[in-house]
């Protein structure tokens, strides 16, 4: 099977024997760890992935919302990938919480009985469609005859053995389209496989993608910006089409941003061979680097990156001030309940935090569930700080009080949790909040989860979380 080999240095490995089991909460109130929702960086289990029987899901639906137009198309290559593979991919697509999506296959000559049957098999799935290649014309050219095939403006490159976490295209498409200056966006990776590591560094580092690529090519592009710049390289049909394609984009004056959440997660081989040895060897990086800098050479001079991303009017991780741009377009995303299903409640806090007054309690948090409601969570407050740091060293040394830590053990109760200020500014966090209430058609709206007597006391509820509240609770009465 084809893959891609554009990757930057080997990751720093930091899951390897991760011991599992039950430990207790951050509170010491009862044992709160079930089964795996999200990555917990503390205590990885690379082995419970998006998708695996262990994980309870909250009930987006069983099929993709192919009545309406698709707010987002993933495109996926594919050749020769095992049919069992192509199956788990699959069940995170059609899991994703963003039920107006397409899926975009692009066979690329396969031949194998098994890929072929799962294609044909794929084909007859509401929202999915195959195109197919005469012959194999390599990852590139698959994934520039995916971006003609989509229907919807922002597309999802996702490999075809690759997965995402439920609600990793809602909160793609909720930062591109409040941020009109981005032309792409990604969160942070978790390998699995014959490799399992946290890898969160992204497009924040600017100017490094000179010397090596520092992300892998699951990302959220505009369809706009792939017709810019030409689309991918069909010429480097073996790689690293997708570093290329970064670089080319900020020499335009295109640039993205990272969601500092681990919401995708990339196969490795137990060989460490992923396919295109460039990055793999230091002589053929070396050639790839001598390549940018002949066709890019203002790139490389001082300050030459970020200058060109600047010129365009781009600020790198920054955010749109109120009024600076056009208000960004509606999104409609209904999620249809079960008749006789469980209730829904939106929880509105103002941080994803344990423990603290203005955070969530996992006690009243897991009273809830065992009520039998399904549960959203949106915090109104800051965003999540980087997590660089979770990449360079031991699991174990990571503080309790760590903020990705805590949106992980959350993650362990639900997996609908948003931290609003990752995706919008900070004056479309109210439209968020209601659309997260309308989307869901909750039946309750409920101010904060906070812990009892003797927890660490936070700030007080902010005025943004209250304003956020009366409007879920208009949407959610509508």
């Amino acid at each position: 099977m084809a893959r891609r080999g554009q990757r930057g240095p080997a990751p720093v490995v930091v899951g390897f024997g991760a011991p599992k089991g039950r430990r207790r909460g951050l509170m010491n109130e009862r044992p709160i760890v079930e089964d795996r929702r999200m990555i917990d960086p503390r205590q990885p289990d690379f082995q419970n992935v998006p998708g695996s029987p262990g994980r309870g899901l909250y009930r987006y639906g069983t099929e993709l919302d192919a009545r309406s137009t698709p707010l987002v198309s993933v495109v996926t290559p594919v050749w020769d990938t095992p049919a069992a593979l192509l199956q788990e991919t699959w069940a995170c697509v059609r899991g994703q919480s963003l039920r107006r999506t397409e899926w975009v296959l692009v066979d690329d000559g396969s031949t194998r009985t098994d890929t072929l049957g799962a294609l044909e098999e794929l084909s007859r799935e509401p929202g999915v469609r195959v195109v197919r290649h005469g012959e194999n014309r390599g990852l590139p050219a698959s994934r520039n005859t995916g971006f003609r095939s989509a229907r919807a403006e922002m597309v999802f490159l996702l490999d075809s053995d690759d997965l995402i976490e439920p609600t990793t295209l809602e909160k793609c498409l909720w930062r591109l389209s409040t941020h009109p200056r981005e032309g792409f966006t990604k969160g942070y990776s978790v390998g699995f496989g014959g490799q399992t590591y946290l890898w969160a560094r992204g497009f924040e580092l600017l100017d490094a993608f000179l010397e090596r690529n520092h992300v892998d090519t699951t990302a959220m592009i505009r369809r706009g910006v792939h017709e810019r710049l030409g689309g991918y390289d069909e010429t480097l049909r073996t790689g690293p089409d997708d570093w290329d394609f970064w670089v080319r984009a900020g020499a335009a004056g295109v640039w993205g941003s990272t969601i500092p959440e681990y919401l995708d997660w990339y196969r490795r081989r137990r060989s460490g061979v992923v396919g295109w040895n460039t990055v793999d060897r230091e002589a053929r990086r070396e050639w790839f680097v001598g390549r940018l800098r002949e066709r890019h050479p203002r790139l490389f001079e001082p300050g030459g990156f970020e200058r060109a991303v600047r010129g365009a009017g781009e600020v790198p991780g920054g955010e749109r001030e109120a009024g600076e741009d056009p208000p960004p377009p509606a999104i409609v995303n209904p999620i249809a309940s079960v008749p006789g299903g469980p209730r829904r409640a939106l929880v509105v806090v103002e941080a994803m935090r344990l423990g603290v007054e203005n955070g969530v309690c996992p006690v009243r948090l897991g009273e809830l569930l065992r009520a039998g409601w399904e549960v959203t969570i949106v915090a109104t407050g800051e965003a999540l700080e980087p997590a660089r740091a979770l990449a360079q060293c031991d699991p174990r040394q990571i503080s309790e009080r760590d903020p990705h830590a805590d949106l992980a053990l959350i993650g362990l109760r639900t997996p609908d949790v948003f931290v609003a200020r990752s995706y919008v500014p900070r004056d479309q966090v109210e439209r968020f909040t209601a659309y997260l209430a309308a989307s869901r058609r909750v039946d309750q709206v409920i101010h904060g989860l906070p812990p009892g007597p003797g927890a660490a006391r936070g700030k007080g509820a902010a005025p943004e979380t209250a304003r956020a509240v009366a409007v879920a609770l208009h949407h959610a009465a509508a």
